[in-house]
């Protein structure tokens, strides 16, 4: 059986708001993967899962860090030749404490 992350999207909502930038792009990236279907069968899927969530979300963390150097606009701005990357919009999303 499939299992996904999240049983309960308002719990999403309430997370990010309580949460560091690290742990929203966590939160958002296993909302997406709970959206798209993505899971896990056993304990070894889910290790495998979350070691892509925690290395995933590093990266993105550095994207999110060094947006203006990397894109060259100013945060939460998305240049249009980038508006179709799920990992930027989903960057787009989070709020910086």
């Amino acid at each position: 059986m499939l299992r996904l992350f999240f049983d309960d999207e308002d719990d999403v909502l309430e997370s990010i708001q309580q949460s560091n930038i690290q742990d929203q792009i966590k939160i958002l990236l296993r909302s997406l993967f709970h959206e798209v279907g993505l899971g896990y069968r056993d304990d070894s899927e889910k290790n495998d899962l979350n070691t892509f969530v925690n290395v995933y979300s590093n990266v993105l963390c550095f994207v999110d860090k060094f947006w203006k150097s990397i894109l060259r606009v100013e945060y939460h701005c998305l240049p249009q030749k980038y508006s179709d990357s799920m990992s930027l919009q989903l960057l787009t999303m989070t709020d910086r404490k």
